[in-house]
């Protein structure tokens, strides 16, 4: 393997571990009660958007515990640090865009494996009630380009207990292309 590729390779897996030891933090269970020492909130700043417009929402990370809590976003989007659960009107899973398969899946359409690196913002300690908000544009992941309603859900990406998930709201997409 050349030279180059090897420092490549050797970043991303540095990166990697260092990403998914943060997410771990952020999403830790108090193991000593039934208690979440977090919390997750989703919104967007508004209810309606039309075909083609950019579909951001804000996800909010709580600390609800009574202790700090280590955190850190993830630079430049929180795409990798929560799962979402988007579904159409008739509550079926909305299908991924070419690059949210190639995000979750970490292979290109062709089935050959891809490697996207991102950075964390420095680690810091969540004090009791602080928030960190981050931003997600939906329809970069989820294929958004018929009209209707669309149910959004958030859990953080590390929580495998599937307890710790945001609310559940709709966001509804009007035919007609965007201004």
């Amino acid at each position: 393997m050349p030279k180059y590729l090897e420092a490549a390779v050797t970043i991303f897996i540095a990166v990697g571990i260092s990403a998914n030891s943060i997410a771990w933090c952020q999403a830790s269970l108090d193991s000593g009660s039934q208690r979440r020492n977090h919390a997750l909130s989703i919104r967007s700043k508004q209810p309606e958007f039309r075909v083609g417009e950019e579909i951001a929402i804000e996800v909010t990370f709580t600390n609800t515990s009574e202790k700090p809590v280590l955190a850190a976003p993830v630079l430049p989007t929180a795409e990798v640090s929560y799962k979402l659960d988007v579904r159409d009107e008739k509550g079926d899973p909305v299908p991924e865009t070419s690059y949210g398969r190639k995000l979750r899946a970490g292979k290109d359409d062709s089935g050959r494996e891809t490697v996207t690196v991102f950075q964390t913002a420095p680690l810091r300690y969540l004090q009791p009630g602080e928030s960190i908000k981050e931003q997600i544009v939906l329809n970069k992941l989820y294929d958004l380009s018929k009209p209707g309603a669309y149910t959004v859900q958030a859990q953080a990406q590390s929580d495998n207990e599937g307890k710790a998930k945001s609310n559940r709201f709709t966001i509804t997409i009007k035919a007609g292309a965007s201004k």
